[in-house]
């Protein structure tokens, strides 16, 4: 009886631990959705109806209560590497991300000669500058589980 309740009780305690590993809860990722790539929240950028790459900077995200992060190139030699999109001058940008990426507001930065300088955006969205040549844009996002920074660029050319 003894060996027969000890055997129980091993297979109870085994049942509970693989169960206990096996679980997660739904907070672990308060609902995100992410790549299972990079695990990081996707980005948006469109022009006129055609989607721009961009590029992942850094970010400091909590996945899984685990912390992740990444300091990549800064901004200006990252900005270098990309290859940029073209557009006409005025020309519809868009920042978007995943409905359930958990995400709660953005900054929008061109940099140029190593100088930041703040986008004025309606709704993450704003017009390609005037100015014809190659433009870097900075997308500083935080979302519930951290941030992530992103940069794209485009070359504003005229239609001739």
């Amino acid at each position: 009886m003894y060996k027969q309740l000890k055997t129980y009780v091993v297979i109870g305690a085994s049942v509970a631990m693989l169960l206990g590993a096996c679980s997660t809860s739904d907070d672990d990722t308060k609902g995100q959705v992410v790549s299972s790539e990079s695990e990081k929240p996707a980005i948006h950028v469109m022009m006129n109806d055609k989607e721009v790459k961009a590029e992942t900077a850094s970010y400091e995200l909590n996945l899984k209560n685990k912390n992740q992060e990444n300091e990549g190139s800064p901004v200006d030699e990252l900005g270098k590497e990309i290859k940029a999109e073209t557009v006409e001058p005025g020309s519809l940008i868009q920042v978007y991300f995943d409905k359930k990426s958990g995400f709660n507001h953005a900054f929008i930065r061109e940099w140029k000669n190593q100088v930041a300088t703040d986008v004025k955006t309606d709704d993450y969205r704003f017009q390609a500058p005037e100015e014809e040549g190659e433009h870097t844009y900075e997308v500083l996002s935080y979302f519930d589980n951290g941030n992530v920074q992103y940069v794209f660029k485009i070359n504003v050319q005229k239609n001739k």
